[in-house]
C-alpha cells in the first residue's frame, strides 16, 4: 500500500508541475492545469502500479503455483474454495485482487527464494572461475 502511494503521489508531483509549466506558458496561470495534472497523475500513478503487481502476481503463479495457493488459502481461507485460479490476467477484478493479495503476502518468501537462488548462482560461478584458475 505504501509502494502504492509513494508512486501515485510521485507521478502525480511530476504531471502536476509539468502541466502547471505548460499552462503558465500557454495561458499565463498555473493552478488548472496544476490540479488537473495532478490528479491526472495520481490515477495513472495507482493504475500503471495496479498493472505491475498484476503481472508481478501472475509471474507467481506461473513460476511458484504450490507457493501462490499456499498464500492464497492463507490471505482468504472462506473464499478459496471458490475462486479456482487458471489464468489471472482473465479471471476478473475480484481474482486479479485476491492474486494481489497473495503476492503481497508472500513477498518476504519470495526474497528468500530469490536470494537462495541468486546464491546458488554465485557459488556455482565461483566454481567455474576456480576451475579456470586451475586450468591455467
Amino acid at each position: 500500500m505504501l509502494r502504492n502511494i509513494v508512486v501515485s503521489s510521485t507521478t502525480a508531483v511530476v504531471f502536476g508541475l509539468t502541466s502547471a509549466t505548460l499552462g503558465a506558458m500557454t495561458f499565463g496561470t498555473a493552478a488548472v492545469p496544476f490540479i488537473c495534472g495532478t490528479t491526472a497523475g495520481f490515477i495513472f500513478g495507482a493504475f500503471s502500479h495496479y498493472r505491475s503487481c498484476i503481472i508481478e502476481s501472475t509471474q507467481m503463479f506461473k513460476e511458484m503455483p504450490e507457493l501462490f495457493s499456499f498464500h492464497l488459502r492463507l490471505s482468504y481461507p472462506a473464499s478459496y474454495r471458490q475462486q479456482r485460479f487458471t489464468n489471472i490476467a482473465d479471471d476478473g477484478w475480484v481474482a486479479k485482487s485476491m492474486a494481489i493479495g497473495a503476492l503481497f503476502s508472500a513477498a518476504n518468501t519470495m526474497n528468500e527464494i530469490r536470494n537462495l537462488q541468486e546464491q546458488k548462482l554465485i557459488e556455482k560461478y565461483g566454481q567455474v572461475t576456480e576451475l579456470q584458475e586451475i586450468e591455467d
